[in-house]
C-alpha cells in the first residue's frame, strides 16, 4: 500500500480536476479516455511531487483522499469560470435580442442552452484549445502541490483568497464582454421608441422583433474582434488570479 499511496493521491487530485475543469469535464468525452488520461498523467506527475507516507489509520486515509479530491475540483472549477462567463454573456445577449427561447442542445453540458450562449461557449472552448489550456491545466495541478501539499493542513485562508479573487473578477469580466453590444442594443431600443412616437400607425411590437434580431446580428459580427480579445483576456485574468 505504501508504494501505491502516492499514485492514489495524485490520481484522486487529477480526477477532481477532470470533474470541474473546462475541456476535460465535457459529458461527451468518453469515460475510458478520461480514465486513461488520469492514469497516464498520474504516472508522469507522481515522481515530480512530494507525497507523505501512508497515514496510520483508515480515517486519516479517507481525510487525505477527500482533501485531494477537493483541491483537484477547486482548481478545475476556478478555471471553468472562463466558460461560465462566456455562457452567461451569451445568455444576456439572447434575452436582449429576443432569442432566449431559441435553445439548442449543448452536447458538452448535456442540456439545452440559448443560441448565443452556445455560440459564445463554443468560441471560448476553441480559444482555450488554441491557447493550449489543456496543458496549462496540467501545469496548474502540478503547481497546486506548492499551494496545497498532500496531507497538509486545511488552508482556509488560501482557499478563500483564491475563490474570492476569481469570484470578484467574474462580474467585471462579464460586463466587459457584453457592454459594447448591450450599449449598441440600447441605441436600437431608443430608435424604436422614437419611431413609435413619430409614426403611431406603425406597430412597433410587430416590427421591433425583426429589427432587433437583424441589427443585433450585425452588431455581434462587428464586435466579434473585440469579443475574441475579451475572451482571451478572461483566461489570462483567471490564470493571473491563480498564480
Amino acid at each position: 500500500m505504501s508504494v501505491l499511496w502516492p499514485f492514489l493521491l495524485v490520481a484522486v487530485r487529477l480526477s477532481g480536476m477532470m470533474v470541474g475543469a473546462p475541456l476535460f469535464n465535457l459529458k461527451h468525452m468518453p469515460a475510458i479516455a478520461k480514465t486513461g488520461l488520469v492514469l497516464l498523467l498520474t504516472i508522469l506527475i507522481t515522481p515530480l511531487v512530494a507525497v507523505p507516507p501512508t497515514p496510520p489509520s483508515v480515517f486519516a486515509m479517507g481525510i487525505a483522499v477527500t482533501w485531494e479530491l477537493f483541491i483537484g475540483w477547486l482548481v478545475g472549477a476556478l478555471t471553468s469560470m472562463a466558460s461560465a462567463i462566456a455562457l452567461s454573456a451569451g445568455g444576456i445577449l439572447d434575452v436582449q435580442m429576443g432569442l432566449a427561447n431559441a435553445t439548442l442542445l449543448n452536447p458538452g453540458a448535456g442540456e439545452a442552452h440559448p443560441l448565443l450562449a452556445n455560440l459564445y461557449q463554443t468560441v471560448m472552448m476553441l480559444l482555450l484549445l488554441a491557447g493550449n489550456a489543456h496543458y496549462v491545466l496540467i501545469i496548474l495541478i502540478i503547481k497546486s502541490y506548492l499551494w496545497f501539499p498532500s496531507q497538509g493542513a486545511f488552508q482556509l485562508e488560501l482557499v478563500t483568497r483564491l475563490c474570492s479573487g476569481c469570484a470578484n473578477c467574474f462580474f467585471p469580466l462579464l460586463m466587459a464582454v457584453v457592454l459594447p453590444v448591450m450599449t449598441a442594443m440600447l441605441g436600437i431600443e431608443v430608435f424604436l421608441a422614437f419611431l413609435g412616437r413619430l409614426l403611431p400607425q406603425v406597430n412597433i411590437l410587430v416590427i421591433g422583433g425583426p429589427i432587433r434580431l437583424v441589427l443585433g446580428w450585425i452588431l455581434l459580427l462587428a464586435a466579434l474582434p473585440v469579443t475574441l480579445n475579451k475572451f482571451d483576456s478572461i483566461w489570462q485574468e483567471l490564470l493571473g488570479k491563480l498564480g
